[in-house]
């Protein structure tokens, strides 16, 4: 492996169609799009989470070995370390303080966070990853991530968002689509595989 591929930043690694010479093609995850709505309160509905749930910017070391930790549990996410949360994911945010840490009392339990992934015609944002530990989903917390989350991109008026997520993901693919958020196809075999999803989750079509 070259020291390119090493220091290379882990969005980059993701959605950079160069490294994947038949994207067009097939490619594994499926791809999602979000139009930021300028006249939605992004940040006062998130400021309505409920206690004893808080967010919070990530702000000192122990945030970072917290977050390691949390994304090692997923077990989907690779293996993270405090260095290499700073290096592939805190300095390619939007802005220092644009990822949101969720809490349940002291403990860590959440993450979401914004990516710049403009291009020289379109100001367009990444989502890395929405994640919630497994005993405090389906309480309605994810809302609230997405929320602050879209709140960052709106201020610094990014036009549209892109995210992905895996097939099997169906709760997370739910989440979205009743948020408004479009199928995207980055390949060919998108096409096949939302046809396949839209299946799957039943009544909520694609």
């Amino acid at each position: 492996m070259t020291q390119a591929n090493i220091t290379r930043p882990f969005h980059e690694k993701v959605w950079n169609k160069a490294r994947y010479a038949f994207s067009f093609i097939y490619r594994k995850q499926l791809s999602l799009v979000c139009q930021l709505d300028y006249t939605c309160p992004y940040g006062e509905r998130a400021r309505q989470l409920p206690s004893p749930y808080t967010m919070r910017s990530p702000e000192k070391p122990a945030d970072l070995d917290a977050l390691a930790g949390l994304l090692n549990s997923d077990g989907d996410f690779g293996h993270w370390t405090a260095e290499r949360i700073d290096r592939d994911y805190l300095q390619q945010l939007i802005r220092p303080d644009a990822a949101t840490l969720l809490f349940h009392g002291k403990d860590l339990i959440g993450n979401c966070g914004t990516i710049d992934g403009s291009s020289r015609r379109h100001k367009t944002g990444i989502i890395m990853w929405m994640i919630i530990r497994t005993p405090h989903r389906g309480k309605g917390l994810a809302k609230y991530l997405w929320y602050r989350t879209l709140n960052f991109f709106a201020e610094e008026h990014y036009e549209k968002i892109l995210l992905t997520t895996d097939m099997q993901r169906l709760p997370a693919i739910r989440f979205y689509l009743r948020r408004r958020l479009l199928p995207g196809h980055e390949s060919l075999y998108s096409y096949i595989q939302w046809r396949i999803t839209a299946k799957r989750l039943g009544s909520l079509t694609c």
